[in-house]
């Protein structure tokens, strides 16, 4: 997840940011006007290690192919996928394949990755029907490695407002107009609340392991519409819950929520050619490794296969001239 995508979520109201910076330096619980908000509860089982995202990556593989040389003819295979990992023990990158073959032709995205879901339940004495007193509840938070608090806007508007992210890949996704002339994806990110107008005020937020390409992280913003930041797995984080009303009052929770995340695992499977190419033009690998590759066969010039007869091509020829 880049810095920009992060800072855009932290920033998404302007009279958030400005209620941030006025209670800033006053003392917990103090009254400024009127009574400070209540925090009524906070969910205390907030962190998932283990959630799983899946996405059909097939249109974005071919939208690749076809508008890389004009080939028309683009058939993506069944296979194995091709996926570059993170040794445990030395930490180099290694290419792994799925130990069974896709029964489907196409590429498949998959992953794990943490979610945590804020939920708290605050209200402010100084409320009236209709109109809420309460100018914001946040999650804030030091990422690992980071000296720089963060700060998570909570809401309760029943996930109806959206806030337009830019994909993440280098490679277009966006292939719904024209298969072959793919656009920039946005993905419309929402706080993942249920209800509306029920004081219960929500945020979801995600972290990947850092090693995870962005077609996962452009996977989740698709499917799930929640965004969130990369870390090195079982990275330790601790969240401040506050609530701020629009007299400046602040309330601060006593006890900060603190997790853990999980190992995080992504693969590309399917034809393995195209999830070889998928990471070549995101700059994740060099274009040889993807040599004889089985997959992604263009009967109109590469028969075989776009990663067995083109890439072996000597460079005299025109070709990349890749050998092993």
């Amino acid at each position: 997840m880049s810095a920009r995508h992060l800072a855009l979520l932290l920033s998404v109201a302007v009279a958030a940011t400005l209620a941030c910076s006025k209670t800033q330096d006053t003392a917990p619980e103090r009254r400024i006007f009127g009574e400070p908000p209540v925090i009524q509860s906070v969910n205390t089982n907030f962190a998932v290690q283990d959630a799983r995202a899946e996405c059909d990556f097939t249109a974005v593989a071919y939208g690749l192919f076809c508008g890389l040389g004009g080939f028309s003819d683009v058939e993506l295979q069944a296979g194995t996928g091709w996926t570059l990992v993170e040794d445990p023990v030395d930490h180099k990158p290694v290419v792994v394949h799925s130990d069974t073959p896709t029964s489907t032709p196409g590429v498949f995205i998959n992953g794990d990755y943490t979610k945590f879901t804020f939920e708290v339940q605050a209200m402010d004495p100084n409320s009236t029907t209709g109109n809420n007193n309460i100018l914001l509840v946040s999650s804030s938070f030091i990422a690992p490695e980071s000296k720089i608090e963060s700060s998570l806007v909570l809401f309760d508007d029943g996930s109806e407002n959206q806030f337009p992210i830019t994909q993440s890949s280098i490679i277009f996704e966006d292939c719904a107009a024209d298969p072959c002339v793919c656009a920039q994806a946005r993905y419309n990110i929402t706080s993942g609340d249920e209800d509306k107008d029920n004081s219960l005020y929500t945020r979801e937020f995600i972290v990947l392991n850092r090693t995870a390409p962005p077609f996962l992280t452009d996977c989740i913003m698709r499917e799930l519409n929640v965004v969130g930041t990369t870390a090195k797995p079982h990275s330790r984080y601790e969240f401040k819950i506050e609530a701020v009303d629009r007299q400046g009052n602040l309330a601060v929770w006593p006890n900060n929520l603190v997790a853990e995340t999980g190992d995080g695992r992504f693969a590309c499977d399917g034809d393995s050619c195209a999830c070889c190419m998928m990471h070549y033009q995101s700059q994740l690998t060099d274009l040889c490794s993807c040599l004889d590759e089985p997959g992604v066969l263009i009967p109109s010039q590469f028969p075989n296969g776009f990663c067995i007869d083109y890439l072996s091509v000597p460079s005299d020829q025109g070709g990349p001239g890749c050998t092993h």
